[in-house]
């Protein structure tokens, strides 16, 4: 994470997603580096990833590589499928591989804060954890934000799938969140979708279940 706090200088960045859960200690899989932006700062972000040597990324966030890479029709084809799941992820977000020297792996995609529900303009930084230049949301605060996103997207799809498993596989089974975490929190909606989905009054999830599907290759602040 070097190369991107560096590149950001002053300028502010919240964690989200793989990285964000790792941190907290969920066994994920990292694929890219997902930070939310103050949307104020956005462009000025822009213009400082492509000073340091970041360079546009601009397939969907469903597809690890470049679809035009491939010479096979078909396969471009099914990355063009794939992507009509990631829609709203794609057209809220801006995404950029790595300088040509760095030993990062996987892309860096940045996220307007009104869209994550998430800004250090609004909330404590007492919620956050400082690390190697970048701010880490606590648990809590991540599970409100990933809740907050999904209960927001127009349509269900894969990238509203991928927040669900982030919220409730990853986020209230791994770490065996109290039911009641969000009870807190001002947005009904978020509330409700949160209670519906842990089943909180119709008998509860098996959270063994979740754990057990969660698979550990990224964990904890020291692998970040």
């Amino acid at each position: 994470m070097e190369d991107i706090s560096f590149a950001l200088g002053s300028i502010k960045a919240i964690v989200w997603g793989e990285d964000a859960m790792a941190f907290v200690g969920v066994g994920t899989i990292r694929n890219n580096l997902i930070l939310v932006i103050q949307d104020s700062d956005m462009n000025a972000v822009i213009k400082c990833l492509h000073a340091a040597g970041f360079r546009d990324a601009p397939w969907s966030y469903g597809s690890t590589v470049n679809p035009k890479l491939y010479e096979d029709e078909k396969m471009r084809d099914i990355h063009y499928r794939i992507a009509i799941g990631y829609y709203y992820i794609d057209v809220n977000s801006i995404r950029f591989e790595y300088p040509v020297d760095s030993k990062e792996e996987g892309r860096v995609i940045l996220v307007r804060s009104s869209y994550a529900h998430l800004s250090l303009q609004l909330i404590p930084e007492s919620r956050f954890t400082f690390h190697q230049g970048l701010y880490f949301p606590d648990r809590e605060l991540l599970l409100e934000s990933f809740v907050k996103t999904v209960v927001r997207e127009p349509e269900p799809s894969r990238w509203s799938s991928t927040l669900e498993f982030w919220s409730i596989t990853y986020l209230y089974g791994q770490l065996m969140l109290d039911d009641d975490v969000l009870d807190s929190s001002t947005d009904k909606k978020a509330k409700t979708w949160f209670n519906e989905n842990i089943r909180r009054y119709s008998g509860g999830l098996d959270r063994s279940m979740t754990k057990r599907r969660g698979r550990r290759v990224l964990t904890t602040q020291t692998q970040c």
